[in-house]
């Protein structure tokens, strides 16, 4: 592997530091240095073998690492200033409300279709003539397109808190502006799925 200039630094098994002129196999697995033997300059580090729970870690964090670095990329790729961020937040949060809204009128508007139905229905059952068959199918199809909007509306509120969560990330991410000291990684994991676009 390394040439007779080279000498290995390790720790014994009682935690001393050792050099010699190779590593016992034993303690390879704990890491070494290997020096010039000549100056004793260290010319390269060989890492400890990871346990299967520490190569596990690494991996989470390396994943972890990579998925905040693509959002971070995205984010650069997005916006200019953390003004952007707060804009474009802005403008998808009102887009949505928009959307609830309308859903919302829309749905007062069936409710007042339903009431009109049923009293019409309560009204033939009094007069002891039976239900009109295509009065029974209008209160259905009325009470199928009442609890649509209902989800709906239901939908579009997860979306608002949804863009509230993707945009409170994306602007930690702009102002960290970078993934090394952890603070980034860990705000993602903790308030947003991420979207890669």
């Amino acid at each position: 592997m390394h040439a007779a200039g080279f000498v290995y630094r390790y720790s014994n098994a009682q935690g001393e530091i050792e050099i010699g002129n190779s590593v016992p196999a034993g303690r390879a697995a704990a890491g070494y240095e290997v020096l010039d033997a000549d100056s004793m300059r260290v010319v390269e580090v060989v890492a400890p073998q990871l346990s299967d729970e520490e190569a596990q870690k690494q991996a989470r964090q390396d994943q972890a690492r990579a998925i905040c670095q693509t959002a971070l990329d995205r984010v650069n790729r997005m916006y200019q200033s953390d003004q952007d961020v707060h804009a474009a937040r802005a403008q998808t949060l009102k887009s949505i409300n928009t959307r609830i809204e309308n859903a919302k009128v829309n749905l007062a508007h069936l409710q007042g279709q339903k009431r009109d139905l049923e009293s019409e229905a309560a009204r033939q059952e009094r007069s002891g003539g039976g239900l009109n068959p295509g009065l029974r199918n209008s209160i259905d199809r009325a009470n199928q397109q009442i609890q649509n909007l209902e989800e709906e509306i239901e939908l579009r509120h997860q979306e608002v808190d949804d863009a509230e969560q993707r945009f409170a990330a994306d602007l930690e991410l702009f102002i960290q502006g970078t993934c090394e000291d952890g603070r980034a990684m860990r705000f993602l994991q903790a308030k947003a799925p991420l979207s890669e676009d």
